[in-house]
C-alpha cells in the first residue's frame, strides 16, 4: 500500500466526528500544509491536495450571514423552523438557527448550543440568548 493510500482517512465523510460534546462545538480539520479549515472532517485538503490533516476545533461564537424560514416538514423536525449560513472563522456553516426574531438584522452575532440527545444534535441562537 502506498504511503498516500496509508495517511489518507479510508472513513466516508458521513463516519467523521462533526461535534465535540465534551468541548461543546464543532470541529472539523486543519491543513498542515496551508493551513486551510474545512467542516466536517475532511481526508485530503481540497484547497492544495495534503494529506496532512489535524483536528481543529471551531468557534463557539459566529456570525449569522443570511437565513431563511422553512415551511417544508424534514425527518424529525416540524415547521416553520430557520436555516441560516453561519461564519464560525474562515469556515461556514448551514445550520439550524434558534429564538430568531424577524427584528433580526443580518450579520448578527450568535452562539451555537450542542445537545447529544436532540434533533438537530447542534444549532446557533443569537448572542446574549440561551
Amino acid at each position: 500500500m502506498s504511503d498516500l493510500l496509508r495517511a489518507l482517512d479510508a472513513r466516508p465523510t458521513g463516519e467523521r466526528a462533526r461535534i465535540d460534546f465534551d468541548a461543546g462545538g464543532l470541529v472539523g480539520t486543519r491543513c498542515t500544509g496551508c493551513g486551510w479549515v474545512m467542516w466536517p472532517e475532511r481526508a485530503g485538503c481540497a484547497r492544495c491536495g495534503e494529506v496532512d490533516l489535524e483536528r481543529y476545533a471551531l468557534p463557539a461564537d459566529g456570525v449569522l450571514h443570511t437565513w431563511t424560514r422553512v415551511w417544508v416538514p424534514a425527518e424529525g423536525i416540524e415547521p416553520p423552523y430557520v436555516l441560516g449560513m453561519v461564519r464560525l472563522g474562515d469556515v461556514r456553516v448551514f445550520a439550524h438557527i434558534r429564538e430568531l426574531t424577524d427584528e433580526l438584522t443580518v450579520p448578527a452575532p450568535v452562539r451555537i448550543t450542542v445537545c447529544e440527545s436532540a434533533h438537530p444534535q447542534f444549532w446557533f441562537t443569537p448572542a446574549g440568548r440561551s
